[in-house]
């Protein structure tokens, strides 16, 4: 059948096993169950083994919303070994950039990697630090700065030497290229400007000076202990679905609700515990949503993320970051409620530019913008 353009791209790249088994209640393992059936039937036959227990979980997640909400036939699966594109209810294939073009779910490899382009998009959400939506919300100072850059900008000293003198002894010092590297110094008021690039240099090593000479390369915020961390799924500018962010959670601990009303009081530490708070995930929530339109409203061309919100060490609502809506984790959201959102929400999405990739021969269809 050919490719419409009502169809949707789904991106898989993380295949693997099925890992073993671990008790959860029954609903949970009555979802993983679900799971492993889709994908036995749309990928591959599931075979146990000791793959990571979220990542397979995420990934056959994805699969089920995208069936779910765009049915089988209106699916097509990257392949991206035989740069193909595999429709998943017919199993027709065609090259893969006969596809790209198409609205899209799932993670996304580096361009290098598959030659497919990246959705513009995602990279615009990772400059989120630009966004007055985050900046005013984000209940610390936030300043960008830039490595050995001549003068042509805040130098992250500079930046560093500010936010200590706002009050804070912590300072955060992030690299504004997504996962690139993150450091968090102590600063005193005896501390000389060698003092603090020996710290950078030892908390970022060569990251630091891959950025050096890049205006606004850094993102340099006070640090502020944040509590009850929880990530809302936006799309069109609108709150779809949500959960805390629980590193032990994946989509098939779900509990039906929209917004998943459990979150860990201090994120990733195993001894701290979960709690069950309606009433806060609603107060988060409504924070997000005050965000989100805001964002929209200052980018009406972006409008799809997820957005990190947390509580202050005064228990006032902040914004922790934003992300890319493809390649983030989804704990214990309703992916299916993100595919139902973008299955009404029918605009192509622009694409960033593709430079010619080694061993790569693309098709007719070209990138194109919408």
């Amino acid at each position: 059948m050919p490719v419409n353009d009502s169809d949707l791209f789904l991106s898989l790249p993380r295949r693997s096993s099925a890992p073993t088994s671990r008790s959860e209640d029954h609903l949970a393992e009555e979802r993983q169950r679900n799971f492993r059936r889709t994908w036995q039937e749309h990928i591959s036959p599931v075979t146990v083994g000791s793959d990571d227990f979220e990542e397979f979980y995420e990934e056959a997640a994805r699969l089920d919303a995208a069936v779910y909400a765009f049915l089988p036939r209106r699916v097509w699966m990257a392949e991206y070994g035989t740069r193909t594109a595999r429709n998943l209810g017919t199993g027709e294939v065609v090259p893969i950039d006969q596809v790209w073009h198409l609205r899209r779910y799932g993670g996304q490899p580096h361009t290098r990697d598959t030659g497919v382009p990246v959705v513009s998009s995602e990279p615009a959400v990772e400059r989120y630090h630009e966004f007055t939506a985050f900046t005013e919300h984000a209940g610390r100072p936030v300043l960008v700065a830039g490595y050995d850059i001549d003068g042509r900008g805040l130098e992250l000293i500079d930046a560093v030497r500010q936010v200590a003198g706002a009050g804070y002894s912590k300072v955060v010092v992030k690299i504004t290229r997504a996962k690139y590297g993150i450091t968090m110094l102590d600063v005193t008021a005896d501390m000389t400007d060698q003092d603090i690039e020996d710290a950078l240099l030892e908390g970022l090593d060569w990251a630091l000076v891959s950025q050096g000479g890049k205006p606004g390369a850094f993102l340099v915020q006070g640090f502020v202990g944040m509590t009850h961390e929880y990530r809302v799924f936006v799309v069109n500018g609108l709150p779809v679905t949500g959960a805390g962010c629980i590193v032990a959670h994946t989509p098939a601990n779900h509990r039906w609700e929209q917004f998943d009303s459990r979150m860990q009081e201090h994120r990733g530490d195993p001894t701290s515990p979960i709690v069950d708070d309606e009433a806060l995930v609603r107060r988060l929530v409504a924070f997000a949503a005050k965000v989100a339109k805001q964002w929209q409203q200052e980018r009406p061309d972006l409008g799809t993320a997820v957005i990190d919100v947390a509580l202050d060490e005064q228990g006032e609502p902040l914004v922790v970051e934003f992300n890319g809506i493809l390649n983030a984790g989804l704990y214990a959201s309703d992916p299916r409620a993100v595919t139902v959102a973008l299955a009404a929400h029918q605009v192509l999405p622009a694409l960033e530019p593709l430079n010619p990739v080694v061993g790569f021969t693309a098709g007719t269809r070209q990138p194109r913008e919408v």
